[in-house]
């Protein structure tokens, strides 16, 4: 389960656009098995939490992410787009090995800025927020955002965050 992407320029990094013609064809995994961990460190609101996201922490995550790359690499050597790409620069056609491939990807990837499931809903003990997006054992405080969704989603967070966003205020107009 994973989500391919076209950029109309070549980016050798996430941050940069190469100064020559090329594309970007990249793969997201959707659905991670690993899941992560924010731990509050101190009663001190001032102080960060530790965030530990265990990227590829499970092997059936690298295998997805695998699949993708392979997939990338058979349809860039189709007709007519092979006849446009001149060479593969990231992560270069040397790197052909599965054994060079995860450390490639476990040392060059990086997050798309769609975190979830920090904060899930659930009955207490199994979630931080109820029905209600009030935070358990909490008073005036609730989360709406895409913290509280259980499970990741197989795409962008916005158009479901928009959504939560509307339910609360259906919610919270009821309530007053």
């Amino acid at each position: 389960n994973f989500q391919l992407n076209l950029l109309l320029g070549s980016g050798s990094s996430i941050k940069s656009v190469d100064n020559f013609s090329g594309i970007t064809l990249s793969v997201n995994t959707l659905n991670p098995d690993s899941n992560g961990f924010v731990n509050i460190k101190s009663t001190n609101p001032s102080i960060d939490p530790i965030i530990q996201p265990n990227y590829f922490e499970k092997l059936t995550d690298l295998e997805k992410h695998l699949s993708g790359i392979e997939l990338i690499r058979n349809i860039s050597k189709t007709k007519p787009l092979s006849d446009m790409i001149i060479k593969e620069i990231i992560p270069g056609e040397k790197i052909s090995s599965k054994e060079e491939l995860i450390d490639f990807i476990k040392d060059t990837s990086e997050t798309i800025y769609h975190p979830s499931g920090t904060c899930k809903l659930g009955k207490i003990n199994e979630g931080v927020v109820d029905h209600d997006f009030k935070v358990h054992g909490i008073k005036n405080l609730r989360i709406c955002d895409a913290s509280i969704l259980p499970n990741s989603i197989s795409g962008n967070l916005g158009a479901t965050c928009y959504l939560l966003g509307l339910i609360l205020s259906k919610k919270l107009n009821e309530y007053s």
